[in-house]
């Protein structure tokens, strides 16, 4: 039993990427529709008039376990000691996974020009977002992996433990205008996308505690803990079924310095969904005490009477009320220096190279964010009306660090169709990689 959980314990966890900031989109396609979902400012269609895009991206990260250790492991078949040690030796004192999946189902753009040729860009979005984060302590896997032996005489910390699950449907509306100034000198120019939300399901656990002490002696066993977990639309999913709503929102200003060098701070994610349909919740705290031997572990071992520990594990269960669930809100600021050019067959003006210094800032562990700090630096390098591409570095967020890179082909000045991942480190180096992402992009332009 400690074999196969663990088996795929790993291999399930150390095949994800930390890739939810999704930086290849904002890199590869900047002033488009696909990437002001996270630059709202940004938005800028250059002298086209109107945009439709698509967008998807798919993620997974873990802060632990890496590619190598996952695929040596479940090659063996058989789980030893060593490899138990060994994957207790990648573990942090919080250790946090994540998955998710956007997809934008419509994306819409236009663009008008004031008589001073101001740009005055609006956005209309409809947009499928899923995620999980599971936050778990160190000691909880010990536990489960060696028994408490190892634990005699202390008094150790079980917790942080939560577990969130997020299905909503996004509607957004947004729009980016001048504020001052001009692009190709000092200007400022400001965005914002306000977004009505509905709930499709959702799990939802704030950080529970818990804390264990064994006997020197192997007497017994004391376990105290504290969790709520609220769940609604889980026993009857359905897609097109709403159980809750709410709204948000995501701002951002954008400081021109020059036409070489600008600046952009955003919020992302300001909001949540309030869920009042179909909900359960699931509440127990206290104290158990189990007299007996010491257990050598968990899984596998038939010494320790289920009835007893089982009480933490059956909780309270209450139908109905209420709750809400926050969005992952995210702090960005980000850098570019780039060196403008106009094209001698129709004169437009684009932006050969560019160099990206990104900062992001959760400040919750949700789906899609991490209290990490995650730092980018990617370049972009444009060859007009062919093809553009470049690559990008990471460190922080659910990884230490990252490789990745983002290319797109392009018909004319029209259509645009490209792909990213920023994640690629466990094809290069499977020891310190963590998977992959991947982003795709498709817009036209009229």
């Amino acid at each position: 039993m400690r074999n196969l959980f663990t088996a795929l314990f790993i291999f399930s966890t150390g095949l994800i990427a930390s890739a939810q900031n999704n930086m290849g989109t904002r890199y590869c396609n900047y002033n488009d529709l696909n990437a002001s979902k996270y630059s709202p400012s940004e938005l800028d269609l250059g002298n086209k008039h109107a945009q439709i895009g698509i967008n998807s991206y798919v993620w997974l990260g873990n802060t632990a376990f890496d590619y190598k250790t996952a695929k040596e492991i479940y090659q063996k078949g058989l789980i030893q000691n060593q490899d138990v040690n060994k994957i207790l030796s990648k573990l942090n004192s919080e250790n946090l996974f994540g998955a998710g999946l956007d997809f934008q189902l419509l994306g819409v753009a236009v663009q008008f020009k004031t008589k001073s040729e101001k740009k005055l860009a609006f956005s209309l979005g409809v947009n499928e977002r899923s995620g999980t984060s599971f936050l778990f302590g160190e000691n909880f896997l010990k536990l489960a992996l060696k028994g408490n032996k190892q634990f005699a005489g202390q008094r150790v910390n079980l917790g942080p433990a939560s577990l969130n699950v997020n299905y909503l449907r996004e509607y957004a509306l947004g729009a980016a205008i001048p504020v001052f100034g001009k692009e190709d000198g000092f200007g400022i120019r400001a965005g914002v996308r306000v977004k009505y939300l509905t709930g499709i399901g959702s799990i939802y656990m704030r950080p529970a505690n818990g804390s264990m002490y064994t006997d020197p002696e192997g007497r017994f066993i004391d376990f105290d803990f504290n969790y709520k977990v609220q769940t609604s639309g889980i026993d009857n999913i359905n897609l097109w079924n709403s159980n809750g709503k709410g709204y948000g929102a995501d701002a951002g200003v954008t400081v021109f310095v020059n036409k070489y060098l600008q600046f952009t701070t955003s919020i992302l994610d300001i909001g949540a969904v309030k869920y009042d349909k179909d909900v359960t919740s699931y509440e127990r705290s206290g104290q158990v005490k189990y007299e007996g031997l010491i257990i050598s572990r968990f899984f596998g071992s038939q010494k320790y009477s289920t009835d007893t520990l089982a009480q933490i594990f059956d909780p309270i269960k209450t139908k109905g009320g209420s709750y809400k669930t926050p969005l992952s809100t995210r702090l960005v600021i980000e850098g570019k220096i780039k060196t403008p050019r106009t094209s001698k067959k129709d004169e437009s003006t684009y932006n050969s190279n560019t160099i990206f210094f990104t900062y992001i800032q959760g400040f919750q562990n949700l789906p899609g964010s991490t209290t990490k700090s995650f730092f980018s630096i990617g370049y972009n390098h444009d060859f007009h009306r062919v093809f553009n591409g470049g690559v990008l570095l990471s460190a922080g967020g659910y990884n230490k660090r990252a490789i990745g890179a983002f290319f797109s082909f392009k018909l004319g000045q029209s259509f645009k169709w490209g792909f990213s991942s920023d994640n690629l480190t466990g094809f290069i180096f499977p020891n310190h990689g963590k998977g992959a992402d991947l982003a795709t992009n498709i817009s036209v332009a009229f």
